[in-house]
């Protein structure tokens, strides 16, 4: 918990600031960050890819997010905690994080 905090204040210095960035966290980590109960927004990324012309290899990737309740949250995190390791090697999520309204926070993955 200690190093998650540690990474959320590097990325938010001060609650008054308007900063976000990227994280990268851990199976553990990702758990406990969407149990905190000041993270008030959820949002999955899931753009749909622009391809150029129909049957192309060329495309522009998708941009575009969900909003989802905690529940859902934790429902679609339940993959990357299950099979964490790859290789014997562990995996990170990148998880945008930024201020909220009443020091809240918003996070993206």
């Amino acid at each position: 918990m200690k190093t998650l905090l540690r990474k959320i204040k590097e990325v938010l210095p001060t609650s008054e600031t308007e900063e976000s960035g990227y994280i990268y966290l851990n199976a553990e980590e990702l758990t406990a960050l969407i149990n905190m109960r000041k993270v008030s927004v959820f949002a999955k990324s899931c753009g749909i890819d622009r391809y150029v012309e129909e049957g192309g290899n060329r495309y522009y990737v998708g941009f575009g997010s969900v909003t989802l309740s905690r529940k859902q949250a934790k429902e679609s995190v339940k993959d990357f905690v299950r099979y964490n390791d790859v290789k014997g090697q562990p995996t990170f999520a990148k998880v945008y994080i930024s201020n909220w309204f009443n020091n809240r926070y918003y996070i993206s993955f």
